[in-house]
């Protein structure tokens, strides 16, 4: 998109830029030209983590880019010379470097990071400039685009306008505090959505959780510390989740009242990751297995009951589970079929959940498992299980064992027992 490949006329009806470059990613995909990686947690506009190139593929690819003087490459010893420094290694462009260069690759082993480059505001036509290293990965790309992913310092107390902005379809890392949130319904090509509203009124959550606008197709929402302890509230958030453009929903220090909404038809359609921390409401848990593209639930210190059951066909997409501080968890029940992707399961400071659920060992996708700050009987039961042998004590100065040692044929366990003895013992 960046380098104007990707034209408005390639466009279908409603497509965005983006789509005709994902389209197109496909499509290279489909002849063999690149390898496409899944995203680990994927949503409906980033479906790609990552695509690689065969070997073969990559010596023509770069042979045609320097025939084509379409990007330079250049051996670092040969054009820079680095310099240490207290912040770590200034590089310096030599002078033999030509200044009409567009696109520049440089690879360079380094024993520190790269604190700073001069010489880089001499090359007048530079548009992109990737540095490669034994240590960093850094890709700076200069070019002009749909973003406004910084934070934002606001100067003198006026918050940023948005209003006026009717080609941005992407806006990203917005706060409360600093941008004028009552613009964003104004983004009339607003595709992607990232906010986080912290302590605004019923009014502001409802532009966030239930904008209306039919182009939107990913909203990414972190709600800290509001009220939501009204008619009108309950009204904004059940709304919010019948959004089908609504992908990600943090609730931090919330005041909800009652229960969360239970699961009605079109609800969350498009939902992938819910956090809810320290909220002030009760939850089902059983009614967030009927999320169909839930795959991330992440619960700390909320109200639910004393029995969870996982049915048969629940959860059908979720790959990370994070239970933290549930005091009134008790049992866990995970019947067959139940969660037939999880892969990643973290417990922690569930004092009272007397045991595993038997049904993850029947999992096929299910290999990280790690626990913290439980009792000493707990981890005695985890012992037991099918898991024992690929236990391994979690503390700071063993972390590199997951990594190292720990990893098994059978789901990895790591924990950290809420007991010093315990500790010592295993």
């Amino acid at each position: 998109m960046a380098e104007g490949f990707i034209s408005y006329q390639d466009k279908g009806p409603s497509e965005t830029l983006r789509e005709v470059a994902q389209r197109y990613l496909t499509e290279l995909a489909m002849r063999s030209m690149v390898q496409l990686y899944e995203a680990e947690i994927y949503t409906p506009l980033k479906k790609f983590d990552r695509c690689g190139l065969h070997d073969l593929m990559h010596d023509f690819i770069s042979s045609k880019a320097e025939e084509e003087n379409f990007l330079n490459h250049l051996d670092a010893p040969k054009y820079l010379c680095g310099i240490p420094s207290a912040t770590g290694t200034r590089l310096a462009l030599l002078q033999s470097i030509d200044n009409s260069i567009s696109r520049l690759s440089i690879s360079y082993v380094l024993k520190t990071p790269v604190s700073s480059i001069n010489g880089l505001d001499k090359l007048k036509d530079l548009r992109s400039f990737m540095l490669f290293s034994v240590y960093i990965t850094c890709p700076l790309i200069v070019f002009k685009d749909l973003f406004l992913d910084q934070v934002i310092i606001v100067v003198g107390g006026e918050k940023l306008r948005l209003d006026g902005l009717d080609e941005l379809e992407t806006l990203v890392e917005v706060r409360s505090e600093t941008v004028c949130i009552a613009d964003i319904p104004k983004l009339i090509s607003l595709r992607t959505l990232s906010v986080k509203v912290d302590n605004v009124d019923v009014d502001s959550m409802s532009i966030v959780l239930s904008n209306k606008n039919s182009l939107l197709r990913e909203t990414h929402s972190v709600v800290v510390s509001c009220d939501l302890n009204s008619d009108k509230g309950i009204e904004v958030l059940n709304d919010g989740l019948m959004s089908s453009s609504l992908v990600t929903l943090e609730m931090d220090r919330c005041n909800m009242g009652g229960c969360f909404p239970y699961y009605k038809q079109g609800m969350c359609q498009n939902l992938v990751s819910l956090e809810l921390k320290e909220c002030k409401v009760k939850v089902d848990v059983m009614e967030f297995g009927k999320y169909p593209m839930l795959q991330t639930l992440s619960l700390s210190s909320v109200e639910r009951t004393e029995t969870l059951v996982c049915h048969s066909n629940s959860f059908p997409q979720l790959k990370r589970l994070q239970l933290y501080d549930l005091q009134d968890l008790k049992q866990w029940e995970v019947e067959e079929i139940a969660m037939p992707k999880l892969a990643y399961l973290e417990i922690c400071d569930c004092y009272n959940l007397e045991k595993i659920p038997d049904g993850l060992r029947f999992i096929s996708s299910f290999h990280d498992m790690r626990i913290f700050s439980m009792p000493r009987e707990f981890m005695e039961r985890v012992k037991e299980e099918d898991y024992a042998p690929s236990i391994c004590q979690y503390t700071k100065e063993s972390s590199h064992l997951f990594n190292d040692e720990c990893r098994g044929e059978g789901p990895t366990v790591i924990f950290e027992a809420n007991d010093t003895q315990y500790n010592r013992a295993y």
